[in-house]
């Protein structure tokens, strides 16, 4: 006989348990560009508990988490380190991803200067020294703040009015060392970089072809050719990775020393020095692995099954297709508990000011406000100059007295008042 209280009971049952199940799912960050592929249709498949949200970028992921409309996305380090300007403690790290041939490593890189076992001086003593630097190269691991980090922490920038802000850390540089070799584009313009290169010529002279300012192996350079600069080309000084160091000097096993390590020692960043042997290299700069940030109240449940769904072997699974989405080749996920504000420390940032102290933009919301707070932080984290200072004011006009006053230098504007904001404030 039909019963429809018990076929009430039985649906709502069934409702009650759809609505857990849908709960218990977790909305990754995929950005557009990765929606190309059929990852996320192959993610969402089955007994999947992950569903993929859309984001343009890190920014857009950190605010949806932020929102409570994603539950979890995978942050480089620079990018955990902007998000947490604005991200507050509902959100945490869970993993971090590592490279499966440094899966000991609890850094991804670590940099570290490397002087001859014969300079006893401090940091100053460098002045008139030769400097041999890793080089810069697009889509390399190391950004522009970590790759200018030792010269900005040591050379003083004389600063002058007429000279355009990337120009003057270059003259400092010029003027600080004897010669070095700094490979690669110091700048984007191809024609600013080639006259920078011949105006600063000195700074092109340690390297294999001065002409092309580039180490033999590597046009744009590379830690191993800094190193042999250091050891083989007349080199004072160099910045390097700690891995190219250990490998270089035959440190650790498998690797044969190419030069002696007892004639060089670390150079640390108080201008104290250290043997190459020493367990507990001083470094200028460490970073952090790429992470996966996820929103507190779902961390505790998506972090016990995570990492086994990232190094998932079995192809065809929806496991697979998320670990494709999250985790580069020869990569793999390791737990890790910490709070962002903890994980960030160790990522730094820059922290010299150049010469040309702050742009300050003038904002008329607080949404604009909050936009260019976002970019001031992302200027830091990159170590880009001159930073960026948030002015806020109560509308437009505002803005115009405070650009004419010179209290702000900038502003965003409707074409509209371009012509009333010239006539009326000059």
């Amino acid at each position: 006989i039909f019963d429809p209280t018990m076929a009430v009971i039985v649906l709502l049952s069934l409702t009650s348990l759809y609505l857990v199940s849908a709960d218990a799912q977790f909305r990754l960050c995929v950005n557009e560009k990765a929606l190309g592929s059929n990852r996320c249709q192959l993610v969402q498949k089955g007994d999947s508990q992950v569903e993929c949200v859309t984001v343009a970028d890190s920014v857009d992921c950190a605010l949806k988490l932020q929102q409570g409309l994603a539950d979890f996305g995978v942050f480089s380090a620079e990018e955990a380190l902007l998000a947490s300007n604005f991200i507050d403690k509902s959100v945490q790290v869970i993993a971090d991803i590592r490279h499966k041939d440094k899966d000991e490593e609890p850094y991804a890189f670590q940099a570290v200067s490397i002087v001859k076992s014969d300079f006893n001086g401090n940091l100053q003593d460098l002045k008139g020294k030769n400097f041999c630097h890793p080089g810069f190269a697009p889509g390399q691991l190391w950004t522009d703040a970590v790759l200018k980090h030792f010269e900005r922490s040591v050379i003083p920038t004389p600063c002058r009015e007429y000279m355009p802000a990337v120009e003057q850390s270059i003259y400092a540089l010029s003027l600080f060392f004897n010669s070095a070799c700094r490979p690669g584009p110091w700048v984007q313009d191809d024609l600013l970089d080639a006259k920078l290169k011949q105006n600063y010529s000195n700074l092109c002279a340690l390297c294999d072809s001065r002409k092309t300012c580039s180490y033999a192996s590597h046009e744009t350079g590379s830690h191993q050719a800094a190193l042999r600069c250091l050891t083989q080309r007349s080199g004072d000084v160099t910045y390097v990775a700690l891995k190219y160091v250990k490998e270089y000097f035959g440190l650790i096993p498998g690797y044969e020393a190419m030069a002696s390590p007892s004639e060089y020692k670390f150079l640390c960043p108080d201008g104290s020095t250290i043997p190459l042997t020493d367990s507990s290299p001083c470094t200028w700069q460490q970073q952090p692995w790429p992470s996966v940030l996820a929103r507190s109240v779902k961390a505790i449940s998506l972090q016990a099954n995570l990492v086994n769904w990232l190094n998932s072997v079995n192809k065809d699974t929806w496991q697979k297709a998320l670990s494709e989405l999250m985790v580069e080749p020869d990569h793999m996920a390791h737990n890790v508990t910490s709070l962002l504000s903890n994980f960030v420390r160790q990522v730094g940032g820059e922290t010299v000011q150049g010469c040309n102290g702050k742009v300050k933009w003038c904002t008329i919301s607080s949404h604009e406000q909050r936009k260019c707070e976002w970019l001031s932080s992302a200027v830091q984290s990159h170590g880009l100059q001159p930073q960026l200072a948030c002015i806020q004011a109560t509308d437009q006009w505002e803005c115009f007295n405070n650009l004419k006053l010179g209290i702000a230098d900038m502003v965003a504007s409707d074409t509209e008042y371009g012509f009333i904001a010239r006539k009326s404030f000059g």
